[in-house]
C-alpha cells in the first residue's frame, strides 16, 4: 500500500513549534495545562513512529520483525492514550484540578488498561495487528476495541463539559469541541482511506488551536508588584494541596494600604509596593509570593522548620522599619497570620477562608506577631453556608415570623407603639439571629424579598387587629439599604397598603445612617412624597459607628433612636453620660423625638427618664412579641 505520510510529517512539525511555545509562554503548571502538554507530546510521539513505521514498511524484508513489532506496538501505545489524557484533562478542568478519586481513577483508566493488555500481549495473540513473513503490517481480529476505546473517552469527555458546562469557559468548550468532532472525523476518514495517514495532522491542528486559547499567563500577574495574584492562587494551590504535601501559608495584611492613595499619591504606592516585591522575592522564591488585594499577601513557606522560621523574622525585621516609597519613609501596621496545610485546610476555599477572615480578628492582635488561623472561621463559614440555604427556602415558602416589641411613652406613661422585627427559626440550627442573617441576606441580594415580607406581613396584621383601638399610634418597621436605593420606593409600599386599606399614618419607617449615606437624593426624595402621605420616619441606630449631625440636618426625620451602646455607657462613665444628655437636649432643640432602645434595667429607665428620653424601648418593659400575644399584652 502506498502510504501518503506528509500529514504526519507536518503534524511533527506543529507539535514540535507548539512544544517550544509552551516552553516559552510559561504557562502556569496545574493538572489540566500538564495533561494538554502531554496530549501534544503524545501527538509528536506518535505521529513520529507512525512516520518510521511507514518507512519500514516501503521495504519490509530489511528489517527484522521484532523490530515491526516493536514500532508498530509504540505507536498503538502512544496513539490511544491521547484519548485518555484529553478525557484527563477534561476531569482536571471540570474539577478545579482536584485529582480524581481511586474509585474514579480505577474508572477512568480501566478502558485504556485493556488496550495496554491488548498491545503487550499481541506478539502472541496478533489480536491488534500481525506482521506477515514478508514484513508486511496487518489488522488483528480486535483492532476496533482500540477505536471503541478512544470514541468512549471522547464521548465520555463530552457528557462531561455538558454536565459540568458552568465549570468551563467558551475558549475551553470550543476547543473540546472542535477537538472532539476533528478526532471523530479523522479516524473514520483513515478508516474509509486507510492509505491516508492524517489522524495524527488533524490531531496536531486541535492542539494547536488548544494552545492559541490558553489563558494569557499575565492574567495570573499582579501588575503592580509582578508577582502571581488571587487567579493564580485558585489556579496553582488545589494542585498543591491535592498532593497530600505539608504547605505552610503566611498571609501578610497592610493595614493602611486602602489610604496610601489619598495621603501619598499613586506613584509612591505602586513604589511602595515594587519595593516589598523586590523583598519578598529575597524571602522566598517568587512563585510562592501571591497578592489576594490591594491590602493581603499570600507566601508559601518552606516545609523546613527552621528555615521557616528564619523567613518569619526577616519579614518580621523587614516590617518593623520605615518602608520607602518614592521620597516618603512609612511606618505600616502589618499583621501576620499563618495557615497549616493540611492540618488547617484541606481545600484551597478553606485556605483561603481561614487567612483572609482570620484577618478580620487580628486587629487586635499586636503588629507583627504571627497568629494561627482559627479553625472556627472554617465552622463559622459552614454555619453561614447552612444559614443562606435556610434563607433562600424561607424566603420561598415564607418562613419567616414577624414579631412586635412594644415602645413605651414616657408623657402618656402607657405603650403607643411598637417595632416589627423579624425572626427566623430552623429545625436544625434552632432560633437564628438577625444579626447573623440579615448581613448575609444584604451580601447574597435576599434582603430586598425579606424586606417587603416584613412590610406586607405588619400590613395585613394592621388590618387584621385594628391595633389602633387598643392605643398603638403606628408601628416601627426597618428599611434595609437596598430598599432605600430604590427610586420609586414610595410607589412600592404605597401599592402594598392601599392593597390592605389602611391609613398610611400607621407606618413609622427605620432608616440607618449606612442605608441614608448610600442612597441620599433617592431617599430624600422618597422621604418627601411619604411624609407628604402621613408616614413617619426615625434614623436607627443613632451613636453608633461614626454618627454625626449631618444626617439630623439634611433628613426629615420625626424621631431619633438612640443605639444601646449610648446608654449602656452612660450608665457606667460620666463622660459617656454627659455626652449622652448633650445628644438628647441637641435632638430635642433641632424638634425631634428622642427613643432610647435596649434599656433591660430600672436604673437605665430612670437615667433616661431624667435625660428627657420621649419614648423607651427595650427588654425591662416587654421582649419581642408575637402578633397574637402582643394583642393580648395591648389588651
Amino acid at each position: 500500500m502506498n502510504y501518503v505520510y506528509r500529514y504526519e510529517i507536518a503534524a511533527v512539525i506543529i507539535t514540535f513549534a507548539v512544544m517550544i511555545s509552551l516552553f516559552r509562554k510559561k504557562v502556569i503548571s496545574t493538572k489540566a495545562a500538564n495533561a494538554f502538554s502531554f496530549i501534544n507530546f503524545l501527538v509528536f510521539v506518535s505521529s513520529s513512529i507512525d512516520i518510521a513505521a511507514i518507512i519500514f514498511l516501503k521495504n519490509p524484508p530489511a528489517y527484522p520483525v521484532w523490530l515491526h513489532y516493536t514500532i508498530n506496538t509504540l505507536y498503538q501505545i502512544s496513539f490511544h492514550c491521547i484519548a485518555i489524557t484529553f478525557y484527563y484533562c477534561i476531569f482536571y478542568l471540570s474539577e478545579n484540578n482536584q485529582r480524581p478519586s481511586l474509585f474514579q481513577h480505577v474508572a477512568i483508566i480501566l478502558p485504556y488498561a485493556g488496550t495496554l493488555f491488548l498491545d503487550f500481549s499481541n506478539i502472541f495473540t496478533k489480536w491488534v495487528f500481525y506482521i506477515d513473513s514478508q514484513g508486511y503490517y496487518h489488522q488483528g481480529k480486535l483492532i476496533w476495541y482500540m477505536y471503541v476505546q478512544g470514541f468512549f473517552y471522547l464521548i465520555m469527555g463530552l457528557l462531561r463539559v455538558f454536565k459540568r458546562r458552568n465549570k468551563f469557559s467558551l475558549n475551553n468548550k470550543i476547543v473540546i469541541f472542535i477537538y472532539t468532532m476533528a478526532s471523530l472525523g479523522a479516524v473514520l476518514v483513515q478508516w474509509i482511506f486507510p492509505q491516508l495517514m492524517i489522524t495524527g495532522f488533524v490531531l496536531a491542528i486541535s492542539v494547536l488551536l488548544g494552545f492559541l486559547c490558553l489563558e494569557n499567563p499575565q492574567d495570573y500577574i499582579d501588575k503592580e508588584m509582578g508577582v502571581y495574584n488571587r487567579i493564580a492562587f485558585n489556579t496553582i494551590i488545589p494542585s498543591m494541596i491535592d498532593s497530600d504535601k505539608k504547605i505552610r501559608f503566611l498571609g501578610i495584611k497592610f493595614e493602611e494600604m486602602k489610604y496610601l492613595n489619598e495621603t501619598i499619591g499613586i506613584e509612591n504606592r505602586i513604589s511602595l509596593m515594587k519595593s516589598v516585591s523586590s523583598f519578598l522575592q529575597e524571602v522566598t522564591i517568587k512563585k510562592n509570593i501571591f497578592r489576594l488585594s490591594r491590602s493581603k499577601i499570600v507566601l508559601i513557606l518552606n516545609n523546613d522548620e527552621k528555615i521557616m522560621q528564619e523567613q518569619i523574622e526577616k519579614i518580621r525585621e523587614k516590617f518593623s522599619q520605615p518602608l520607602k516609597a518614592g521620597d516618603v519613609s512609612l511606618s505600616l501596621s502589618v499583621f501576620l497570620d499563618i495557615v497549616f496545610c493540611p492540618e488547617d485546610a484541606q481545600t484551597v476555599e478553606d485556605a483561603l477562608d481561614l487567612i483572609e477572615n482570620s484577618f478580620n480578628s487580628i486587629v487586635t492582635a499586636k503588629k507583627l506577631e504571627i497568629t494561627r488561623s482559627n479553625k472556627n472561621v472554617l465552622g463559622r463559614r459552614k454555619r453561614e453556608h447552612q444559614i443562606l440555604m435556610i434563607l433562600e427556602k424561607a424566603i420561598k415558602n415564607e418562613d419567616f415570623e414577624v414579631v412586635y416589641q412594644p415602645i413605651y411613652d414616657v408623657k402618656q406613661n402607657k405603650y403607643t407603639t411598637a417595632e416589627a422585627l423579624i425572626r427566623l427559626k430552623n429545625t436544625e440550627l434552632g432560633f437564628i439571629k438577625p444579626e447573623e442573617f440579615i448581613p448575609l441576606a444584604e451580601q447574597n441580594g435576599m434582603i430586598l424579598k425579606i424586606g417587603n415580607f416584613v412590610f406586607k406581613s405588619v400590613c395585613k396584621f394592621l388590618k387584621e387587629t385594628q391595633i389602633w383601638e387598643k392605643g398603638i399610634e403606628y408601628i416601627h418597621i426597618n428599611l434595609s439599604v437596598i430598599q432605600c436605593m430604590q427610586e420609586r420606593l414610595y410607589e412600592q409600599l404605597f401599592a402594598i397598603v392601599d392593597f390592605y386599606g389602611i391609613p398610611y399614618k400607621y407606618i413609622n419607617l427605620e432608616v440607618t445612617e449606612t442605608s441614608a449615606n448610600a442612597s441620599q437624593d433617592i431617599l430624600k426624595n422618597n422621604m418627601k412624597v411619604m411624609l407628604e402621605n402621613q408616614m413617619r420616619f426615625s434614623l436607627d441606630d443613632y451613636g453608633t459607628g461614626f454618627s454625626n449631625t449631618a444626617s439630623l440636618i439634611e433628613y426629615p426625620f420625626n424621631m431619633i433612636k438612640l443605639d444601646k451602646s449610648l446608654i449602656w455607657d452612660a450608665i457606667k462613665d460620666e463622660k459617656a453620660r454627659v455626652i449622652l444628655k448633650r445628644t438628647i437636649n441637641m435632638i430635642k432643640e433641632l424638634g425631634m423625638l428622642v427613643i432610647a432602645e435596649g434599656v433591660e434595667t430600672k436604673n437605665q429607665v430612670d437615667m433616661v427618664k431624667s435625660l428627657g428620653c420621649d419614648y423607651i424601648q427595650g427588654y425591662f418593659y416587654s421582649y419581642p412579641l408575637t402578633g397574637k400575644d402582643f394583642c393580648i399584652f395591648m389588651q
